[in-house]
């Protein structure tokens, strides 16, 4: 799972895009999601509970 904010400007979400779409291993599930408005500390910031339940629910439906 590859996780991407707007506001990043640390590691870019367009890199974290590209990284994730370069990802090939036929034996692994590779997702990419873009959160508008969060930064690189996104598991800190106001929100984190969406973020959270995003990659829960991810997690689950492996």
């Amino acid at each position: 799972m590859f996780i991407g904010g707007g506001k990043d400007t640390i590691f870019a979400s367009s890199f974290t895009k590209k990284i994730a779409g370069q990802y090939k291993d036929p034996n692994s599930r590779v997702n990419y999601k873009h959160f508008e408005g969060k930064s690189h500390f996104i598991a800190g910031e106001t929100g984190w509970e969406e973020v959270a339940a995003y990659v829960l629910s991810w997690v689950k439906s492996l």
